[in-house]
Parts: C-alpha cells; sequence; structure tokens
C-alpha cells in the first residue's frame, strides 16, 4: 500500500524464511499451531497451515462478524486435519459481544425499535440509529468506519 511504503522508508525490515517444521512431533510432545488476523480471506491463503495437534486462531477471523463471514470460517477451520481447535473471537467479530447485539433489541427508552436491521459499511446496524451505533461501539476502528 501507498502508506507502507511511506512508512517503509523508516523502518528496518528484516526478511525471515521461515518453513513448516519438518521433524515429527514424538508422542510425549505437542504441537501448537497458532494464527490470527486473517480477517475473511482464509481462502486466499497460498501456504500450507502447519501440521499440529492443536490449531490456535487467534481472533479477527472476520472483518465485522457477519453471519456469512462466520459459516465460512467455521466451514475453513473444520477441514483442517488437527484434533483440537481454539477459536478467540477478537475485536473485529462484533456479533460475538454481547454488549454490541443484546442492547439494540430495545430503543434508548425501553421499548421495542420496531425498526428491521440492515448494514452500514458492512457493520450490522441491528436497526438502530447510526449515532446510537457509533456511541455502543467499543472499539475504535470500528468506530472509526462509522464516524
Amino acid at each position: 500500500t501507498d502508506a507502507w511504503k511511506e512508512l517503509s522508508k523508516t523502518q528496518k525490515v528484516y526478511k525471515i524464511n521461515a518453513s513448516a517444521p519438518k521433524k515429527s512431533v514424538t508422542s510425549d510432545k505437542v504441537r501448537v499451531v497458532c494464527m490470527s488476523d486473517t480477517h475473511s480471506l482464509t481462502p486466499h491463503i497460498k501456504f500450507d497451515i502447519p501440521e499440529g495437534d492443536i490449531f490456535i486462531h487467534a481472533g479477527d477471523f472476520t472483518r465485522c462478524g457477519g453471519h456469512e463471514e462466520v459459516v465460512d470460517f467455521n466451514n475453513w477451520i473444520g477441514q483442517l486435519p488437527h484434533k483440537h481447535k481454539i477459536v478467540i473471537a477478537g475485536n473485529h467479530e462484533l456479533s460475538f459481544d454481547r454488549s454490541f447485539t443484546h442492547p439494540f433489541s430495545k430503543s434508548p427508552t425501553g421499548e421495542h425499535s420496531g425498526r428491521s436491521a440492515h448494514v452500514v459499511d458492512e457493520i450490522p446496524t441491528l436497526g438502530m440509529p447510526r449515532e446510537h451505533l457509533t456511541e455502543a461501539i467499543k472499539a475504535q476502528n470500528i468506530r472509526d468506519c462509522l464516524t
């Protein structure tokens, strides 16, 4: 990106050639594979996920926690061969945050809003006016998309 081109002028960058372990793991050892910040881009991963006993996705597997994004990720992770899988919701998984989803079934006065949910800038509004939604979202990077 243009931003990185500019920033890279003042940063030291070390290219590291990483590869999957070539040795098998003995039965008294556990191999853990961890990744994060895939942001609904798992179909575009161009490397093999290393083999292991446990796979951890440490957050931000979607762009904003939309249903289709979550289903797609679940299908992808379900195809991985790891025996145990741990998924941690990140700040982009808005639909996993009760403080984001549940308060919006009622208006600020406590009555059902009667508005239908829709999407603003790929962020589910859950039927709330944009200004109330902006006040309720705690993740600054998501708030910035709305303001």
